[in-house]
């Protein structure tokens, strides 16, 4: 399976989800970078407030051009 370290990145969809924003909360705590996805601009800020580095809405946002552009075209270690 695939193992996050120290440094590593992340895409954490539906970030405000119960398990989302635990999952968000958890990342952080390892010193992964997180960034998350919601359905809203008040769904993303919570994203942020929960420790998300950079949150994306994806009802406005192409993610995966979003994140492409966050991460200089390095991509997310996991999704």
């Amino acid at each position: 399976g695939e193992h996050l370290q120290r440094g590593d990145s992340i895409l954490i969809h539906g970030g405000t989800s119960g398990i989302g924003s635990t999952a968000i909360q958890m990342a952080k705590a390892f010193d992964i970078t997180v960034y998350a996805s919601a359905g809203s601009q008040e769904k993303c800020k919570a994203c942020l407030d929960f420790g998300a580095e950079k949150a994306i809405n994806y009802k406005t946002e192409d993610f995966v051009e979003r994140i492409n552009e966050l991460t200089g075209g390095k991509g997310v270690n996991l999704v």
